[in-house]
């Protein structure tokens, strides 16, 4: 979730995400955890079949899990809303968060 905050913010773009196959991982893990070998790319829907049938080509597990837009960011884990913020809202407390520390 914070990779789909981070590029929510970035990109100045809402998302809305649902995430139903944990495999029995702790949703603190699904939140915060920085697991390697997991990538998150946003496409425009024209491509989506090709981001689809290459990661098939290669063998590597893909799966949708939301859609790009609005001001909101939404992410939903298995029927658990567990964020749903207005993208202003999460950028001015992600913008200033190392300098409320520092303060």
């Amino acid at each position: 979730a914070v990779c789909l905050a981070e590029s929510a913010i970035k990109g100045g773009l809402g998302a809305e995400v649902t995430i139903d196959t944990l495999s029995g991982q702790r949703l603190d893990g699904v939140i915060f955890g920085e697991a390697p070998s997991r990538v998150v790319v946003s496409a425009g829907a024209g491509v989506l079949d090709q981001i689809m049938a290459k990661a098939e080509e290669m063998k590597v597990p893909a799966q949708v899990i939301g859609r790009v837009g609005g001001q909101t960011l939404r992410v939903t884990v298995n029927n658990q809303n567990i964020i749903e913020h207005n993208l202003s809202e999460l950028a001015s407390i992600w913008e200033s968060a190392i300098e409320c520390q520092m303060r």
